[in-house]
């Protein structure tokens, strides 16, 4: 359901484009031939009837498996104008890993239970894979720069200085960002906070009871990002919420005794 939302919502964000301005990515190449031009906007539309197919018919491999091609063509026409959308990299995967979910009839229900279970394990790995990644390069260019003496991430004014340089490119000021750029020494420890969070996601997966913790923390990283800088992944903030914040691994009252058993049972 969550991902139809948002496949509805990119049809009304595509029909403002133009084909003609794209520079198209290797998994839509074929939009340039001359027999699939037309093609252009019926893809978001299909994407969203298949959507809506897995829905209504979610044990359905094959439909999972359209999906998950859609939503690659999907994501590298929005790629292809120019701009990364980073929003479709995490949306992709999680489609493509849900497609190995098993089918009901073919195991008990404890199995089935169990390979599911399996299925979502790998989906929260990938998705803070993903956050280590872009932590991790953010400390290693911190400690770079606090190396060689320069301002960059560990530098008391760095975060102040790239709120203002994001202001000056143009985005203006933003809701909270004038405040940080004033006033440095609030947003530094927060700053260092959220790049240590990032870069140590990934072994978080096995470690369930920090899922929910975790999850509102990285929650908490994008709504600042959207407060402070004008940068919103609303995507990323609902697959959070439902494969870390709802995870059925967390721990909810301090004891493994707090664990969602029913899904063991």
């Amino acid at each position: 359901m969550v991902s139809l939302i948002f496949s509805y919502n990119f049809i009304g964000n595509f029909s403002h484009r133009n084909a003609s301005s794209a520079d198209f990515l290797w998994p839509v190449a074929w939009l340039e031939i001359g027999a699939f031009e037309g093609l252009f906007m019926a893809v978001p539309i299909i994407m969203f009837l298949v959507n809506c197919a897995v829905v209504i018919k979610y044990e359905l491999r094959i439909l999972r498996i359209l999906f998950s091609l859609f939503c690659l063509f999907v994501a590298a026409i929005d790629n292809s104008f120019g701009a990364i959308n980073h929003g479709w990299h995490i949306w992709f995967w999680i489609s493509f890993l849900l497609i190995f979910l098993p089918a009901r009839g073919a195991m008990g229900e404890r199995g089935y239970k169990l390979a599911t279970l399996s299925i979502i394990v790998y989906v929260q790995a990938m998705i803070l894979l993903f956050y280590s990644m872009a932590g991790s390069l953010k400390l290693v260019a911190g400690l770079k720069s606090l190396v060689a003496g320069e301002m960059g991430n560990f530098s008391v004014l760095g975060f102040s200085s790239l709120l203002a340089d994001r202001m000056v490119q143009g985005r203006g000021s933003t809701i909270l960002g004038g405040f940080f750029v004033d006033n440095p020494y609030f947003g530094f420890p927060i700053f260092v906070a959220m790049i240590l969070v990032q870069a140590f996601s990934l072994p978080v997966a096995l470690f369930p009871r920090l899922h929910r913790a975790w999850g509102l923390a990285l929650v908490g990283f994008h709504l600042g990002t959207g407060l402070l800088m004008d940068i919103y992944f609303a995507t990323h903030i609902l697959w959070l919420a439902l494969f870390l914040v709802c995870s059925p691994f967390r721990i909810d009252r301090g004891s493994w005794r707090g664990i969602d058993r029913n899904w063991f049972e």
